[in-house]
């Protein structure tokens, strides 16, 4: 994932079986709306090793692609989500133009939850406020990306 010049870089985990990826999907939709240009965004969405039938995009991943400025990437085994940290689906990640982190956390209030929430908020901040030097982190209400007992994100973040 490349930091963009001249913007700040998104980056969100996304397990795409996870049944609050879709709130997820929703929140993010919102924040690029409102910030429309002002952005870039990759999505990595996690795939095992071996995916087999029934994994993909779903249909909020798949319009989630279709706005500009955004990028699907899929993710086989999760290397890319665990290089960010990510353990988590949902998890977002924002930097800002000189590689600097911003914002780390979920943008969904709960599991599964749509609506006004302070991950919500602190990103589209960050995001309209390019001189910001402050970071925040929110907690994230999401589905493990790895296994409970799988030491492969540690590794990797290493």
């Amino acid at each position: 994932v490349p930091l963009t010049g001249g913007q700040p870089t998104l980056v969100m985990a996304a397990h795409p079986l996870c049944p609050c990826t879709r709130a997820s999907v929703s929140e993010l939709t919102r924040v690029l709306t409102k910030c429309e240009g002002q952005v870039k965004a990759y999505v990595l969405i996690f795939l095992p090793k071996h995916a087999g039938h029934g994994w993909g995009l779903t249909d909020g991943l798949r319009g989630l692609g279709t706005m500009p400025g955004v990028h699907l990437i899929d993710d086989p085994g999760g290397e890319e989500a665990a290089r960010f940290g990510a353990r988590t689906s949902g998890l977002v990640a924002l930097y800002a133009q000189d590689g600097r982190l911003l914002f780390r956390g979920g943008i969904t209030g709960g599991r599964g939850h749509e609506g006004d929430n302070e991950g919500r908020r602190a990103l589209v901040g960050l995001i309209q406020d390019n001189s910001s030097t402050y970071r925040c982190e929110t907690p994230v209400f999401r589905c493990p990306i790895f296994p409970a007992s799988s030491t492969f994100a540690e590794s990797v973040a290493r």
